[in-house]
Order: C-alpha cells, then sequence, then structure tokens
C-alpha cells in the first residue's frame, strides 16, 4: 500500500503496478517497452531463450553464472545447448568460437549457435572482466 493509497494489483504483470513500473523505467532509458524480472538469473535466461530463437546452441564462458550456478535451467526450461569455452578463464577467444562454428557446419545434423554469451565481470572468477578486445571480434562474424 502507498501513502496515497492507489496501488493497483496486476494479473500476470498486465496492467497494475507491474506494468506502471515497466512504463517508468522504459521512459527513463528513452525505451518503447520495458519489464521488471524478480531475478537477474531469469533475466538472462529469457534474454538468451529469446535472442537464441530457433538456433538452440549457445556459447558462454565456462565460468559464467549462466553455466555455472543457474542449474541447468537453460538446457531443461528452453531446450538450450550451452556451449562452455575459456575454461579457468573470464575471457574466451575468437579462434574458440570459429573452432565451435567450424565443427556445427560439419556435423550430421546441423544446429546453429543462437547466441554468444559474454557475462563481465565474472563473479566464479572473482570480478576478472572479459577482455574489451576479445569481445569486440565475435561480432564481426557473419550470421
Amino acid at each position: 500500500m502507498t501513502q496515497k493509497g492507489t496501488v493497483q494489483a496486476d494479473l500476470y504483470s498486465l496492467h497494475g503496478c507491474v506494468a506502471e513500473l515497466g512504463t517508468k523505467f522504459a521512459r527513463m532509458r528513452g525505451k518503447p517497452s520495458a519489464i521488471f524480472m524478480s531475478t537477474g538469473t531469469l533475466a538472462n535466461h529469457l534474454a538468451i531463450r529469446t535472442l537464441a530463437g530457433k538456433n538452440s546452441r549457445v556459447i558462454v564462458q565456462n565460468e559464467s553464472h549462466v553455466y555455472c550456478d543457474t542449474g541447468d535451467s537453460s538446457q531443461t526450461l528452453s531446450q538450450l545447448n550451452l556451449i562452455p569455452l575459456g575454461a579457468n578463464k573470464a575471457t574466451f577467444t575468437l579462434k574458440e568460437v570459429q573452432e565451435v562454428l567450424e565443427k556445427n557446419a560439419i556435423w550430421r545434423v546441423a544446429r546453429k549457435v543462437g547466441v554468444i554469451s559474454i557475462e563481465s565481470p565474472v563473479r566464479q572468477r572473482r570480478g576478472e572482466l572479459f577482455d574489451l578486445q576479445q569481445m569486440k571480434k565475435p561480432a564481426s562474424l557473419p550470421d
């Protein structure tokens, strides 16, 4: 209850106070819309799931929160195949990404990589940052 007593209940994030919160944040960020997520884990999962579309392979850091700390939720809830790269490091390389893409191209049953997920800082590596120059390189790859 607010001091004014004007909070309206929402129905599965439609209308009411949750929709109002999303609208307020969208305006603050200059975006057409926004959605409120109860946790960062949920936000990461839904972002990866949405971006992957029908391409179920997802490249992630071996030390990432998505790979280490979500109890296989991406695999279980969204049938995504997480491919971890860069063991014991915050950063993976373009060469590692290219190796995965080349293998995918020759496998008998083709499954495309739909997302390259990069978390920075990496909690499992005590806040180590993904190398910025390496981060930029996969963006130059053809679709």
